[in-house]
């Protein structure tokens, strides 16, 4: 799994969400448009919430316009979304696939309501050291608003790689760099991880293009392995067997129509990992950049390739360095329930 990617999710991330028209995008995207989601546009990390826009007839009056509330119709239906992305700096592989129902919420015209939905599903998160299972809520009130709870059950296994296995530690300032993580040392173990998140998403027109704003900030417990400390692999922080991590992924991006069907969006990310009984902050500053591709095959209602390149300004021993995603979200509309 990409050791350092978040979501939820290149969603949470590793997708990015955005007001579409004005109305927010969804969690497919957190990392790009929104998962939306990166998430989903996190490997992760981001992360990245809600469904792929379609864009309605400009000639549409609000009030006429339907919602878009599951894939972008007014139904419930079965849908999904998938991260995969690999990573360097650390060197990580992952991908992250939930799965569920989605129920249309409120049927009020208006964009603040068009993408309104309440989700429940599966999700697994899988790289080559460790597996998460279980499920996850995710209840979008208003078009720029999501949150989500999401419990997983966790299985780490030593894999024949550098920081491919569980690592307990004795305190949070112990030695934890690449080449102390081998699979020597390494172990196996279990534990779960519950995270709560919310993410604000908005998407403003200005003239051709679109300026697209999403913050997503979560406060994840984790509870892995019998060591009194050990490597959290995900967010390439020092944990205590049982602690609390607070994550928040912020995009500013601009989107560029290049046909009816397919969008460019370049901007910048910040990815901030605080870990509040340690005191340590991580902190990853950079750009990103995603391709758009709205119904590509009829199961997959929106596909984003992306590559995202950032530089360390906060790490115990990685300040300054460059650290490189790249990979793809999908959205997937598997037909009304």
């Amino acid at each position: 799994m990409l050791r350092d990617l978040r979501f939820a999710r290149l969603v949470s991330v590793i997708v990015v969400a955005a007001l579409g028209a004005t109305s927010a995008e969804g969690s497919a995207r957190a990392q790009s448009r929104p998962p939306a989601g990166a998430e989903r546009a996190s490997a992760g990390e981001p992360a990245p919430a809600a469904e792929p826009e379609e864009r309605p007839s400009r000639a549409a009056p609000e009030a006429e316009r339907p919602g878009r509330h599951c894939a972008g119709e007014p139904v419930a239906k079965w849908v999904g979304d998938q991260l995969l992305a690999v990573q360097t700096n650390p060197l990580g592989l992952e991908t992250v696939v939930r799965a569920g129902a989605c129920i249309p919420l409120f049927r009020m015209p208006g964009v603040l309501f068009e993408q309104t939905q309440l989700q429940v599903g599966v999700s697994t998160f899988l790289s080559p050291a460790y597996a998460h299972v279980g499920g996850y809520v995710q209840l979008t009130p208003l078009s720029l608003l999501q949150l989500r709870a999401e419990l997983t059950g966790i299985g780490m296994w030593v894999f024949p790689s550098d920081r491919g296995a569980y690592f307990a530690l004795d305190s949070y300032d112990a030695d934890y760099r690449d080449e102390v993580l081998t699979s020597e040392v390494g172990e196996s173990a279990t534990g779960w991880n519950l995270n709560l998140t919310a993410i604000l998403r908005l998407r403003v027109p200005v003239g051709p293009i679109a300026l697209i704003a999403v913050d997503s900030f979560g406060m994840e417990r984790w509870s892995v392995g019998d060591g009194s400390h050990f490597v959290l692999l995900r967010h390439d922080v020092a944990s205590a067997q049982s602690d609390w991590i607070a994550v928040n992924d912020a995009l500013l991006l601009a989107e560029i129509p290049l046909s009816d069907s397919i969008a460019l969006r370049v901007g910048a990310f910040d990815a901030l990992r605080w870990v509040p009984e340690a005191g340590y902050v991580r902190n990853l500053v950079g750009g990103i950049a995603t391709l758009v591709l709205a119904r590509p095959t009829g199961a997959i209602f929106e596909l984003q390739p992306l590559v995202r390149a950032g530089i360390y300004t906060h790490h115990a021993f990685r300040e300054s360095e460059l650290s490189i995603v790249v990979g793809a979200t999908a959205a997937y509309d598997f037909g009304r329930i």
